[in-house]
């Protein structure tokens, strides 16, 4: 029997629901751009199904804390995706995260991996470089089915910036992500034809949500690493033509 919810009629379960539904019904349509790459649902939910069964083989499992990197990247989105697939629970850090910090928000939710896209190695976790993880998965080729989450089952923390203290831990479950990804999307009103530039940091709660909020009608993002050159921005915009952007008031007064 489904679990019953006040949002079924406007969304799935979870994140990746919401990805295999655009995967089945608009397959090509390109799901995230950067500078030098793009991905369509179906590559997208593929992809991270065959990232997902190598997980598994390394012992990643139900329930685990997993952190990864957050970087503005094709590598990071399936690597998130894939965790969800597993049913451990991502927990992102800010890109070029200090090693001090690092271990302990590893030690703060006991997670058993640490992905990313620098090459540090860590005391605490076992370690591994998004190309490394991406090229074994490649090699195993094994796609892992997925099992849908209960709406109570904790699929993400986000970690606090500590500027008044150490990190701490902000757990979020399937229904926490879909009433957040419901309030986006209706408050926003995304579209599946918009192209929506999106220079945050995928660590915080804002760039994350409205990652999710894009994909769940089957539009399309930007990734942009930060939002300090306002002229990356424009650019952006120009050559992908983007029909919003997800910012805070400090970018919007640059680029004006």
């Amino acid at each position: 029997m489904k679990t019953s919810s006040i949002l079924r009629d406007s969304l799935c379960e979870s994140i990746i629901d919401m990805v295999k539904i655009q995967a089945e019904e608009n397959g090509d349509e390109i799901a995230v751009y950067t500078k030098k790459d793009s991905i369509n649902y179906r590559e997208l939910i593929e992809r991270a199904s065959i990232i997902a069964g190598y997980m598994k083989t390394i012992g990643i499992k139900k329930g685990d804390f997993v952190i990864l990197e957050a970087v503005s990247d094709i590598s990071y989105v399936l690597t998130y995706l894939a965790i969800q697939i597993v049913g451990a629970i991502s927990s992102p850090v800010e890109r070029g995260v200090q090693l001090e910090k690092l271990e302990y928000e590893i030690s703060l939710v006991g997670a058993v991996y640490y992905f990313s896209r620098n090459d540090n190695r860590i005391k605490s976790a076992p370690t591994m470089h998004y190309d490394e993880l991406l090229a074994e998965a490649n090699d195993w080729n094994l796609p892992l089915e997925y099992e849908r989450p209960l709406l109570s089952d904790i699929r993400e923390v986000i970690f606090t910036t500590g500027t008044t203290g150490k990190s701490k831990a902000t757990l979020h479950s399937t229904l926490n992500i879909e009433t957040n990804t419901v309030n986006t999307v209706k408050g926003i009103g995304i579209n599946s034809s918009d192209i929506v530039l999106i220079p945050l940091p995928l660590n915080h709660s804002f760039g994350m949500r409205v990652l999710r909020a894009v994909f769940s009608v089957g539009g399309a993002v930007v990734l942009q690493s930060g939002a300090v050159f306002s002229s990356a921005i424009i650019e952006n915009i120009r050559k992908f033509n983007c029909t919003a952007m997800a910012s805070v008031s400090a970018t919007m007064e640059s680029v004006i």
